[in-house]
């Protein structure tokens, strides 16, 4: 984009599979991006949205098929991150199952500490992702269902410390080795550690007051699990 640009909104599918795309920077004027903005934009490697300092949300499903992107810079002052934003999505129709890749190339991911929602399966699939930093002071609350699930190269995550519940599923078939959450964490989903065969420590801190079904089902390798006063 021009330098003085004065883009405001862009709307659904601009860039729909555009298959030589590989980099975009987009302008401090941007206030909204639609859906599908990205879809199939699969030698795309690199998205900077730093300067985007409008932009708020990130609607669900834009980066469908991109599974070539390595860095993802997100605007500062984001609130909302959409369900299958970067995630791969599973669909069927007459009894089979066919998949919609995400950004299964995707190493690294910071996320502003404005984010107070983060959708369902918004890194679900990410295969290369190995660090997740949430920014100091983040707002995040709730972490929602299969958010980082099937994300093998995912080793350690430092959650939020304001962070109250872990949702179903939301680590599910990751690589996680360590987790350590924050005392103000009072629930734990469903399936939400299921098959973490390389967590060995599982820390409960503070006022945990539900383990869901089968929490951590198929760790094969955990070693320790600290269940504090309060767990039910």
């Amino acid at each position: 984009f021009a330098e003085g640009s004065r883009l405001g909104t862009l709307g659904e599918n601009i860039f729909l599979d555009c298959e030589s795309l590989q980099s975009i920077t987009l302008p401090s004027t941007v206030t909204a991006l639609g859906s599908g903005l990205f879809d199939g934009c699969c030698s795309l490697k690199s998205v900077d949205m730093s300067a985007c300092v409008y932009l708020t949300d990130l609607s669900s499903r834009m980066f469908r098929n991109c599974t070539s992107v390595e860095t993802m810079l997100l605007p500062p002052n984001l609130v909302t991150i959409g369900s299958y934003l970067f995630g791969t999505e599973a669909t069927s129709a007459k009894g089979s199952v066919s998949y919609i890749y995400g950004m299964t190339s995707l190493k690294q991911i910071v996320i502003p500490a404005t984010v107070s929602t983060i959708g369902d399966y918004a890194f679900n699939g990410c295969t290369a992702l190995e660090n997740v930093v949430f920014e100091t002071g983040s707002r995040l609350i709730s972490l929602g269902a299969n958010i980082f699930a099937d994300t093998p190269a995912l080793k350690e995550v430092v959650l939020p410390g304001n962070l109250r519940s872990v949702g179903r599923s939301c680590f599910e078939n990751s690589g996680v080795q360590i987790i350590d959450l924050p005392t103000t964490v009072t629930i734990i989903d469903d399936y939400a550690f299921k098959n973490c065969d390389n967590l060995v420590d599982a820390k409960l801190t503070g006022s945990v007051a539900y383990l869901g079904n089968e929490v951590y089902y198929d760790c094969d390798n955990l070693e320790k699990a600290d269940l504090y006063v309060g767990v039910e």
